[in-house]
C-alpha cells in the first residue's frame, strides 16, 4: 500500500511502514492518493466506507464522453 497527501509545498508519503515528507512544487489545494495492491477484487466505494460514489465521481471528473464524435 502507498498513501500520499500533497498540500502546499510538501507531500507526505507512507509506504512499507515508513513515512517520508518531501518538498514539492507549490500545490494550491490538497490531494490524497491511495494505491492498494491486492489480488482481490475491490469495490472503490467500500474502501471509503460508502461515503461517496467513487465511480460516478471519477467518471464525472475525468470521462467526458459527450463530444467523442466531434474528436474525429
Amino acid at each position: 500500500m502507498r498513501f500520499e497527501i500533497a498540500s502546499g509545498s510538501h507531500k507526505l508519503v507512507y509506504e512499507n511502514g515508513c513515512y517520508n515528507v518531501v518538498d514539492i512544487k507549490e500545490w494550491s489545494g490538497t490531494i490524497v492518493y491511495l494505491d492498494l495492491h491486492t489480488n482481490k477484487e475491490l469495490d472503490p466505494n467500500e474502501v471509503v466506507a460508502y461515503r461517496t460514489d467513487c465511480v460516478s465521481e471519477y467518471n464525472d471528473m475525468f470521462i467526458d464522453d459527450s463530444n467523442l464524435n466531434n474528436l474525429w
